[in-house]
């Protein structure tokens, strides 16, 4: 019974993991000028690793709660960062 358990517990991380991949978006639009051509920082992260944000975001709110902070004050927390990155342009749609 324990190895289920332990199996169960495996498959529903990798499940949890994959949801955080498809469905969290950060979306950088922040763009610059270098020598006459754009510097587009979106292309260069996809670049390096594809759904790095999603997936420091995602580990970031996990910390913080495994910190016990309230779930309440770490949504509150990622909308006013979502608020305050979209506000200076560095993320949006």
């Amino acid at each position: 019974m324990t190895m289920f358990t332990k199996a169960a517990s495996i498959v529903g991380v990798t499940v949890v993991g994959g949801m955080i991949a498809t469905l969290v978006k950060v979306p950088v639009v922040l763009k610059g000028k270098i020598n006459g051509s754009e510097l587009v920082l979106q292309k260069i992260l996809d670049q390096i690793l594809p759904g790095m944000l999603p997936l420091l975001l995602a580990v970031g709110c996990f910390v913080l709660l495994r910190k016990n902070v309230s779930p309440v004050k770490v949504l509150i927390g990622v909308v006013i960062l979502g608020f305050a990155l979209t506000f200076l342009g560095i993320t949006g749609a």
